[in-house]
């Protein structure tokens, strides 16, 4: 296996070849078996030739994946996300096992009380140092933080209790999932790969204003393909009356800012 690791301010991208180990082991396995003679016949001894022929048909069948020549690409960005714990944890005077372990990177508005949006937050001096930090690391490799991220970016100027909640439960969910990263993987040739863009909505997510928030995400796909290209979470300007309309909104945006300008690259 060749692996290429490129450091750059604790981000690696790593490159992973096929694996072609056990077919070699079964090469190996082939070429020193010997037939046990019986009684009645004595077998008659094979060439060299053939014997290292036999063994060639068996590693070709052995390792189809090695014809594809699929490669792998790996984003992480373990070292960023730890500066992003670290960076809360300053700004808010707490230590590393005042963090919880969840599972997920916001926490649900029913849970939080009225109070919580008209008072304002102890983090509101030093939030917008927080949470950029975490929108680099959302943009770059991990959109599974963007919601959260764009939600708390746009309340940096009106920070409240509410938010303080949010950006606890967001910093807690990186700290348990600080090693999580990107795989893309790449077989195909460039004519059996496709763009495929993929859209959502959420209706009427934002219990303040109760308008929907779009999220696309735009991939390279083949056969042996996914590759991750682009993505965006947005909130809508609007109010949506129904789920269709919020989706067909979502869909606007992602063929307007993501579809077609990708198709420009393509041709």
């Amino acid at each position: 296996i060749k692996t290429t690791t490129l450091n750059d301010d604790n981000d690696k991208i790593s490159v992973d070849c096929p694996d072609t180990t056990k077919a070699q082991g079964h090469l190996e396995s082939t070429t020193t078996t010997k037939s046990t003679p019986t009684p009645k016949a004595k077998p008659k001894p094979k060439s060299k030739a053939k014997s290292k022929a036999k063994a060639r048909g068996h590693l070709e069948s052995a390792t189809p994946a090695s014809k594809s020549n699929i490669r792998s690409f790996e984003y992480q960005m373990h070292g960023a996300a730890t500066q992003c714990v670290e960076r809360y944890l300053e700004l808010s005077k707490l230590q590393r096992k005042d963090l919880q372990t969840v599972t997920t990177p916001c926490i649900d508005d029913h849970q939080l009380s009225e109070e919580d949006f008209t008072t304002k937050g102890v983090l509101a001096p030093v939030a917008s140092k927080g949470v950029l930090k975490c929108l680099y690391l959302a943009r770059k490799a991990r959109p599974d933080l963007l919601w959260t991220v764009n939600d708390l970016a746009r309340n940096v100027t009106k920070w409240n209790v509410a938010s303080d909640k949010r950006l606890f439960r967001l910093i807690c969910y990186i700290n348990s999932s600080h090693n999580h990263s990107l795989l893309s993987f790449v077989g195909d040739p460039p004519e059996l790969l496709h763009l495929w863009l993929f859209c959502d909505a959420s209706f009427a997510g934002d219990s303040t204003d109760s308008k929907s928030t779009s999220g696309v995400l735009l991939c390279i796909v083949g056969p042996n393909t996914w590759c991750p290209v682009a993505w965006f979470c947005k909130k809508q300007g609007s109010v949506s009356h129904s789920s269709a309309e919020a989706e067909m909104i979502s869909l606007d945006a992602g063929v307007r800012m993501e579809g077609l300008p990708c198709l420009d690259l393509w041709d």
